[in-house]
């Protein structure tokens, strides 16, 4: 007799199950892989960018349910997807049981307002008081602010003639997808050792980053109008990309594992990143704390941030953030391959429908920061006001260690706003990641509208873009040349454009976010608040970086106006001499005679010194000069610059006076025709001067000279001095004239 059935009693199939079968089976077919569990990362089993796009496209056409490809980042397993698909989604005979409302919170605390009561800051702020910059065919920030108000790309292509002379291949060159891309610094390598009393072996190992960081790291201190050996308390936090430009080479006769050549340690020592930040701090005499800081693509915008705590905690004074991406080796382009996160044609088009990756660049940037009320209360030249920084990592939020996190990114932008008590409704711009990639723009939109939507429902209010579409990808210096592009926005109150942007990828869904394009230059309305602009910074592995910016609104006036002030020049063979120029000033008739100036120049040899008077000389004809004062240039230059052995000061009332002094001085620099210059140390002077005075002596009736109005005295006086004196320190303040700071460079 056949054994008695027994009915199985199957529990009914849920929605939820339903709605994990189907996603499974979509993923199955998309994947070709049928072993899948419900919890596996969607690009841990082979997903990736193409795939991602086409199995989001499967899902919202099978479920009926709006999906992304950019909702993978948040929704990155099959169960996870099949739980938003319930949720947003619900079978037309489930009853949902309404949730309770929340409790009523506390109400906000007003925000305080940055700049109200008379140029007042919030005491949690930092401002950034000196930047030095440079990229491909920009000599400094000033020029890369009117190469962004252009459109201008950096970014060129290499000829086909000097393709060959490089050696590349003919079958390289005729194929269609070989991108000759050419990103790279002119003149990165040069580099003036004696400058800095570096011996020329140490120079020789010295990669492009570590040159150009050196150089930078001076010219940033300059330009917000300080001798260096005035502010010995400042940090210095470095970023910079792969070392291996004197690293010792163990396929040599003799392996880099037997050291029989001092030389080896010593290209040991200089192919640590930490040398980078150790050498500025001793050059400069800084005795803050001194690292590297490396998170990858967000290394830089992390060092800002680790910068921003020392100078809030009063671990340091003052905090040096520099980061350099230069190879050693100028690189020749790339064949484009589908999947690769290289663009096509050779340019990043952020947020733009057609985006299919980035492209690399080069460039040095360095910011010389402080805490706002201290750089307020000193009367420097401020730029912007970093209100809020902070950083995390995606964590156990990635869907692979490749792959951008919504929630990840979401976390700490909301972190930053809760911090700041800022509301994003004040937020009129964003400088976003911005890679222009397929996946990576919509997942960094989505982060960024989740986090905003906390706060507002509003559409299209606040600017987004990206600098990546003008200079390409500067990886370890991305955070940082975005940093001054946002501060430079703040300062002008315009919003230059991103480039290649010509109709929305339709992922980032941003007729429903708070952000709109900005694809021309626009002017941005002060409101009833600061400007106010947010930067991300991603790093390849889940390491983040969000930061809040604000313009400075000071005594007077609703925007940071700058004054005139002084800058170093650097020329193409990379050697250092003081200049001057000036920020971006009140409006000053040129003409304007403020009483007699003393103006001083030095540099270290005769040809530098001729340089240096070249580059004052350009400014003072130059676009810029609209806003000159000519106390405030003098004053910078007499009290914000190392005194070098070679010198001329003049006497003069006028800018225009002051042109016509100088281009005669560049024509004829040893003639000695004019009673308004003064040039030294004649060969015996300083010796007998030392001899007849000391140096509290001297500055005593230097000081009192100058306030007597002798300056034609002073200045032969000063021209005349010992090459290790002569800063005009009795008089770092002049009465009725401005101590304000500011020093745009000129490489």
């Amino acid at each position: 007799m056949a054994p008695a059935t027994h009915a199985v009693s199957r529990a009914p199939e849920t929605a939820g199950t339903v709605a994990e079968k189907e996603v499974l089976a979509i993923w199955q077919d998309v994947l070709k892989v049928r072993d899948l569990a419900p919890t596996a990362s969607f690009f841990e089993v082979g997903g990736n960018s193409l795939s991602a796009v086409v199995l989001a496209d499967r899902i919202s056409r099978r479920l009926g349910v709006p999906f992304a490809a950019a909702d993978l980042f948040k929704y990155a397993t099959v169960r996870s997807i099949a739980a938003h698909v319930r949720d947003v989604a619900p079978a037309p005979d489930a009853v949902r049981v309404p949730e309770p409302e929340p409790e009523p919170g506390p109400e906000a605390a007003p925000e305080p307002e940055a700049g109200a009561g008379g140029g007042s800051v919030p005491e949690d702020a930092v401002a950034i008081v000196g930047i030095a910059s440079r990229f491909p065919g920009i000599r400094d920030h000033w020029e890369f602010w009117e190469s962004l108000k252009r459109g201008d790309e950096a970014v060129r292509r290499w000829t086909e003639e000097e393709l060959r002379e490089a050696g590349v291949p003919e079958h390289v060159l005729r194929d269609p997808a070989y991108v000759p891309l050419r990103s790279s610094l002119d003149g990165k390598e040069d580099f003036d050792g004696e400058f800095f009393r570096l011996s020329p072996n140490h120079v020789e190992l010295m990669d492009p980053q570590f040159r150009q960081l050196l150089l930078h790291a001076w010219k940033a201190v300059e330009d917000a109008g300080y001798d260096h050996r005035d502010i010995p308390d400042t940090a210095v936090y470095v970023s910079t990309g792969n070392h291996f430009y004197g690293a010792p080479d163990d396929t040599a006769e003799n392996p880099a594992a037997v050291l029989d050549d001092p030389r080896q340690y010593l290209s040991w020592v200089m192919s640590q990143s930490g040398t980078v930040a150790s050498m500025i701090s001793y050059q400069l005499g800084f005795g803050g704390p001194s690292m590297s800081v490396h998170s990858n693509c967000s290394s830089s915008l992390t060092a800002l941030s680790l910068a921003a705590r020392a100078v809030l905690t009063g671990e340091s004074g003052f905090a040096l953030v520099a980061a350099a991406s230069a190879n050693s080796v100028d690189g020749l382009g790339y064949i484009h391959q589908p999947g690769l996160n290289l663009s096509s044609d050779g340019h990043v088009k952020a947020f733009d429908a057609d985006a299919d990756g980035m492209v690399g660049g080069e460039g040095a940037v360095a910011l010389l920061i402080r805490r706002a009320s201290d750089a307020v209360a000193d009367g420097d030249h401020i730029y912007g006001l970093l209100r809020g920084i902070a950083t995390n990592n995606d964590g156990g939020d990635a869907t692979g260690f490749y792959s951008p996190s919504v929630n990840g990114q979401s976390r700490l932008i909301r972190t930053v706003l809760e911090r700041t008590g800022i509301d994003p409704r004040s937020i009129g711009y964003v400088e976003a990641h911005g890679t222009g990639t397929k996946l990576g723009d919509p997942v960094e939109l989505a982060a960024l509208t989740e986090a905003y939507r906390e706060h507002t429902d509003d559409t299209g209010y606040c600017g987004i873009g990206s600098v990546k579409s003008n200079i390409g990808h500067l990886d370890t210096a991305a955070g940082l040349a975005g940093s001054v592009k946002v501060l430079l926005s703040l300062y002008h109150g315009q919003i230059p454009p991103t480039l290649h942007y010509n109709r929305p990828n339709p992922q980032l869904r941003l007729d429903a976010s708070p952000f709109r394009v900005v694809d021309r230059l626009r002017v941005w309305p002060a409101g009833g608040t600061p400007r106010r602009a947010a930067q991300s910074s991603i790093g390849l592995g889940g390491s983040n970086a969000h930061a809040v910016f604000e313009e400075y609104v000071r005594d007077g006036g609703p925007a940071a106006t700058a004054r005139p002030t002084a800058h170093t020049t650097t020329d193409t063979t990379g050697r250092v001499h003081s200049g001057a120029d000036t920020n971006k000033g009140a409006t000053v008739d040129t003409g304007g005679d403020t009483g007699p100036q003393l103006v001083p120049l030095s540099a270290r040899t005769p040809d530098d010194l001729v340089r240096a008077a070249a580059g004052l000389l350009r400014y003072l004809r130059g676009s810029r000069a609209a806003s000159l004062r000519l106390d405030d240039l003098a004053h910078t230059l007499q009290v914000g610059r190392v005194p070098m052995a070679c010198r001329v000061a003049f006497v003069v009332r006028t800018p225009r006076r002051l042109a016509a002094e100088l281009e005669a001085f560049v024509q004829d620099p040893t003639g000695d025709g004019s009673p308004r210059r003064f040039t030294g140390p004649r060969p015996g002077s300083g010796a007998r001067a030392a001899e007849r005075q000391d140096t509290r002596t001297r500055d005593t009736k230097l000081a009192r000279q100058l306030a007597e109005g002798k300056l034609k005295k002073v200045a032969k006086a000063w021209a005349d001095m010992p090459t290790s004196t002569g800063a005009f320190c009795p008089v770092r303040v002049r009465p009725g004239a401005s101590a304000c700071r500011g020093t745009p460079s000129d490489p």
